[in-house]
């Protein structure tokens, strides 16, 4: 069962931070993985709580041995990929639904790669499974391994003022 929980900002409010959620779901869901994925999260018997904000960047966390599992998305930060391309903020969303996935589909395997020795084996595979496809049925730059990446990307400047949150959800490049 999906939770989705949001937090106002002084910039965003309630209302915003839906409204985004929904657009980048329906974008999502365009794409046969993004679309089962949504699905497994929605109805599954495990609660996953979804914070939106904007006030920290997109995480998963699980503590082994429990039954929480917190995604985070913020939807006004994208991800700057190691080949200059940047990811759109609703990328990062089915990222960390992807690792709500796992949890739920393979509980055992998640938690033994989970102590830090081996949690690139978690993140790598949740890019291949289900970030890589995504994106990729988007038209959305890909990235092949998760530390693939520069780092995330604010929407700051000129070019940027005039858009809505809905706006920036599925803005790539």
């Amino acid at each position: 069962m999906l939770k989705v929980i949001y937090y106002p900002s002084q910039y965003f409010d309630e209302a915003a931070l839906a409204q985004a959620f929904d657009k980048a779901k329906a974008y999502l869901s365009a794409t046969p993985v993004g679309k089962k994925t949504i699905e497994v999260v929605e109805s599954a018997k495990e609660q996953v709580n979804l914070h939106v904000t904007t006030e920290r960047d997109s995480t998963f966390q699980h503590p082994p041995g429990s039954t929480a599992f917190d995604a985070y998305w913020n939807p006004d930060i994208r991800l700057q990929l190691i080949s200059g391309q940047v990811q759109s903020p609703s990328v990062a969303l089915i990222h960390e639904l992807g690792h709500a996935r796992q949890c739920i589909e393979k509980l055992a395997w998640y938690e033994e790669r989970s102590d830090g020795s081996r949690y690139l084996e978690i993140e790598d595979d949740n890019v291949v499974t289900h970030e890589k496809p995504v994106a990729a049925a988007l038209g959305e730059p890909t990235r092949d391994q998760y530390q693939a990446f520069r780092g995330t990307q604010p929407f700051v400047g000129r070019r940027y003022a005039n858009l809505t949150l809905v706006d920036k959800v599925i803005l790539f490049g």
